[in-house]
């Protein structure tokens, strides 16, 4: 990379602390974010695959890992930018495996990261709301995106605010979407549960 290209890529990384956006918004066309496909794990079907594969519910290893997304307040993406942390299990990311990063890097090579709206949760040790089964969330192996603006139900088989590519994004890198039980928001690494 040549000099030039190296000051302008400092000055537009610098941008997201000027103005408060996120860098995923300020790119030049073209710019590949690289994807790892580090030590992807085998998604589990079923729960007794999924413990086989992660452990138990609600441990250390849940919630060993910390991302931070970028995400818009507005569903029409007008408002400002505020971030998310989130928690997550640490075989899908940080030294171990990229499977949560390589999703916000191939979402910001597509300029698709511009699109995720504010609500966005990783693990939390809970069991599915109006339910006595655990939610996948409580493994550290599910993430919700725009959940401000998405609804969830039985009846709900359709998206509000999630862009047409971003449901194959995450399917791409292992990820099943919520939307076939009513829930557009969730993505989960575990299918059959």
């Amino acid at each position: 990379m040549d000099r030039k290209r190296i000051a302008i890529a400092l000055v537009l990384a610098c941008l997201p602390v000027w103005q408060g956006a996120p860098a995923a918004a300020y790119h030049f066309p073209g710019t590949y974010y690289p994807h790892r496909h580090k030590n992807y794990p085998p998604r589990p079907h079923g729960q007794a695959a999924l413990v086989r594969e992660f452990g138990e519910r609600c441990s250390a290893a849940a919630r060993a890992n910390k991302e931070t997304w970028w995400a818009k307040e507005g569903i029409h993406g007008t408002g400002s930018w505020r971030q998310y942390p989130f928690n997550y299990h640490e075989r899908l990311g940080g030294k171990n495996a990229s499977a949560v990063y390589d999703v916000w890097a191939h979402a910001a090579t597509e300029h698709e990261a511009d699109f995720w709206k504010i609500g966005i949760w990783g693990y939390n040790c809970r069991k599915i709301k109006g339910s006595s089964k655990w939610s996948s969330h409580s493994w550290g192996v599910a993430i919700d995106t725009n959940s401000a603006y998405e609804h969830v139900g039985a009846g709900h088989k359709h998206c509000h605010t999630m862009t047409p590519n971003m449901p194959g994004i995450w399917k791409d890198h292992g990820w099943h979407h919520g939307v076939s039980f009513g829930d557009c928001m969730h993505f989960q690494y575990v299918t059959g549960y």
